[in-house]
């Protein structure tokens, strides 16, 4: 089963210290969880983890790195199939709950798969997310890591995760995508704004509500 995987973390170049992971299962199930380890003096002085990350934590009770392993272990399984979005430093930020690379569990695969390079592999254009203020959440971003992968196998014909309402779905977001010209601020009849300011995940929240609107 495929695992999409965020984390947030605080770095100086030579160590990745885990602050929260998020993870969504294909199956819907979802794990977030907060470390009691994270060097939190260092995580305040950094010019974005302290005020755009810490705030966003949630109410959390915050874990060791021991038990985090465990329950991501019970949650996905001896099976899993890890993808991440940029997924370099959140694979090494997970990986490093079990400690050195062999001691991942034995089942396990020593990689994770990641979207963005999905993407260039397959010729989908980029989409434009990244914006100022956008929420660094991990099970958000999780979530959205998810989207994207459902929207690139998507684009590759893989129509068999989109059905009845999906497929729907998949339309409105291109009609949003390829014809709401990117570049622009675009507005829909609710008042929400999409283009090069616009999110994915809105984006994709509104044309559920607007295509199941049109089945009305």
């Amino acid at each position: 089963m495929k695992f999409f995987i965020d984390t947030e973390f605080v770095e100086d170049g030579k160590t990745i210290d885990l602050i929260s992971i998020g993870i969504v299962g294909e199956d819907e199930r979802e794990y977030y969880a907060v470390s009691e380890e994270f060097d939190m003096e260092k995580a305040k002085d950094n010019p974005f983890v302290g005020p755009i990350v810490l705030p966003l934590l949630g109410d959390a009770v915050p874990k060791s790195r021991a038990q985090i392993g465990q329950e991501i272990f019970q949650f996905v399984g001896r099976y899993p199939e890890f993808w991440a979005d940029h997924a370099s430093y959140d694979w090494v930020a997970l990986c490093q709950l079990y400690g050195p690379m062999v001691d991942l569990p034995d089942t396990w695969p020593m990689f994770c798969r990641d979207v963005e390079q999905y993407r260039h592999e397959v010729g989908v254009r980029p989409f434009e997310v990244w914006v100022a203020g956008k929420p660094h959440n991990a099970l958000r971003d999780a979530r959205d890591c998810k989207a994207r992968h459902h929207f690139i196998a998507g684009e590759q014909g893989e129509d068999k995760i989109f059905d009845g309402i999906g497929k729907a779905v998949l339309a409105g977001y291109r009609v949003i995508r390829d014809v709401v010209r990117p570049g622009y601020d675009n507005y829909d009849p609710n008042g929400k704004w999409f283009g090069r300011h616009g999110d994915f995940r809105e984006a994709w929240e509104w044309s559920v509500e607007h295509m199941k609107g049109k089945a009305a």
